[in-house]
């Protein structure tokens, strides 16, 4: 290690060394995951028809489509809750000393989108959720879960996972009544799921980390 450091290479942890000595493509950035090691959301789609991008999704796409915020803010009550729940008891990053998250890069992002756009106050939001059951992530199916006690429904299963497969596994998709007061499931056509999976594959195409939030509620756990 003496020696490195008169070379102007500063190892700390030594077999660091031999890890890298087996690289044979050293790929390096100016900016973004690989110089700050953070990922954020960049886009994102709704099952009630909404949807906002930061970049264009296709040489087609022109500007990029309305910000995060904008579209948060038109979304009900009962929308944004829906949301808040599926990222933050779903997840086991956690916040840190500094107001900052901890955990998965991917997780830390969702977070702290929910954070910024809509306002989650993820201590709140476990302390006052009834956790039923944990659901570890399994590299297998690729997803993880958790249950918790939901009055208006019984119990509520929020899965998040691989995106094309949490498309796959969806009869319904979520849509605000003409209330706006409440979240409903409405029938999940051929077509719809067409443009579901093609939006998943705008954001890979683009290499983007495509992720699925979906949810099913049971009168009782297990069920």
């Amino acid at each position: 290690t003496t020696r490195m450091v008169k070379e102007n290479n500063l190892v700390r942890v030594l077999r660091a060394c031999e890890t890298m000595g087996n690289a044979t493509v050293v790929c390096s950035g100016e900016t973004g995951t690989l110089t700050q090691n953070k990922m954020t959301v960049v886009a994102g789609a709704w099952g009630s028809g909404k949807s906002f991008s930061q970049i264009p999704l296709d040489d087609d796409s022109g500007n990029p489509s309305m910000t995060a915020s904008d579209v948060l803010k038109q979304c009900s009550a009962a929308m944004r809750n829906l949301i808040i729940r599926s990222i933050a008891l779903n997840s086991t990053a956690f916040e840190g000393e500094r107001d900052e998250f901890v955990g998965s890069k991917t997780e830390v992002a969702m977070l702290q989108m929910a954070k910024d756009h809509l306002g989650m106050d993820l201590a709140t939001e476990r302390s006052s959720a009834e956790i039923v059951q944990l659901i570890p992530f399994d590299s297998s199916r690729k997803c993880m879960g958790v249950v918790y006690r939901e009055p208006a429904a019984g119990y509520r299963l929020l899965v998040k996972g691989a995106a094309e497969l949490m498309a796959d596994a969806c009869s319904a998709r979520s849509v605000e009544d003409a209330s706006g007061d409440r979240v409903v499931a409405q029938h999940l056509s051929d077509g719809e799921r067409q443009k579901v999976l093609h939006t998943i594959d705008l954001y890979a195409r683009r290499s983007l980390r495509t992720i699925g939030i979906v949810y099913r509620d049971f009168p009782s756990w297990p069920p």
